[in-house]
């Protein structure tokens, strides 16, 4: 526990506060631990520490047992409490507006729960803004030093409309891109660089750049842009999913999209967790677990992540 303890701290000293101990008396904790194991786990500085590869190995096992042991308590106090109170949910602006009805559902079952929801595409500070869970996509891992819950893996895909195609052609290379008009994301970590499947290769991805003569900081706004015909969008698919039925937008490269994206449900590591934010983390698991259920769009299983 000691050390799942400093990782979801992400400091002796925060991990001290969140069991009841002094930093120097967590430190001696942490090193016990590596004596007896015979491995050291954490690499420490004076500014920082950080996971070693057997550290990270062992966490990971480590927060498995912890969070099973999660799953008993919840069962159990389904049998003998009623999750309540001010629910505080943060979620980027997209993905967040497709979970408005899985929070109504969560309400309509669990009526002594209050929901505030934030929808917003900068990181929040999940304990200077009071927020409970927060739900965010991202490409990359989940930061460390908080708890994050896979919810489902998003696809994504190129698309144009049909009156931009037939006014430039439709690229049928990634080196054609180069002549077309790409619609800019600025709130992505690289916004004139597309990362695209490589050509005859599944798991293998290529950085191509692009250029436009539109960029816009939400996702949304990609999407109108992309239906108005400024040029070819880099979109989740769920957003463009009946656009691309109706044939408003037209699939560009479908052999060469894009990565997914993951969605992660956040929170604060506690060894006392409200009943309101396991039974909701819980809640968001289910939905989004089995084939055709949430938003998947294709069946799966705070640093600054992406927000599309």
């Amino acid at each position: 526990m000691a050390l799942v303890a400093l990782v979801d701290g992400g400091s002796f000293s925060a991990a001290a506060r969140s069991i009841g101990l002094t930093p120097s008396a967590m430190s001696k904790l942490v090193s016990r631990l590596e004596q007896r194991l015979g491995s050291q786990l954490v690499e420490r500085t004076t500014r920082s520490m950080r996971l070693t590869e057997a550290g990270r190995g062992y966490y990971l096992r480590a927060r498995a047992v912890l969070d099973a042991m999660d799953e008993a308590e919840l069962e159990l106090d389904g049998h003998r409490a009623t999750p309540r109170g001010l629910l505080r949910v943060s979620a980027s602006v997209p993905f967040g507006l497709r979970i408005v009805p899985v929070l109504s559902s969560f309400r309509a079952r669990f009526p002594d729960v209050h929901v505030d929801l934030d929808l917003t595409d900068r990181a929040v500070d999940l304990v200077e803004e009071g927020i409970d869970v927060a739900v965010r996509v991202t490409a990359s891992a989940p930061p460390l030093g908080v708890v994050a819950r896979k919810l489902c893996t998003i696809d994504r895909l190129l698309c144009a409309s049909p009156g931009y195609l037939e006014a430039h052609g439709l690229p049928r290379t990634l080196e054609a891109l180069a002549s077309h008009d790409c619609i800019v994301f600025t709130g992505s970590p690289t916004p004139r660089t597309w990362h695209l499947a490589a050509p005859g290769a599944k798991d293998r991805f290529v950085a191509v750049p692009v250029r436009g003569t539109m960029a816009v900081n939400n996702v949304l706004a990609v999407h109108e842009a992309a239906l108005a015909g400024a040029g070819i969008a880099d979109l989740p698919r769920y957003l463009v999913a009946e656009d691309v039925k109706a044939r408003r937008l037209t699939e560009v490269l479908p052999r060469h999209a894009p990565p997914g994206r993951t969605a992660f449900a956040l929170f604060q590591p506690s060894p006392w967790k409200p009943l309101k934010v396991r039974t909701f983390v819980r809640y968001l698991e289910e939905t989004f677990a089995g084939p055709g259920r949430g938003l998947r769009a294709r069946a799966h299983s705070a640093s600054s992540p992406s927000s599309r």
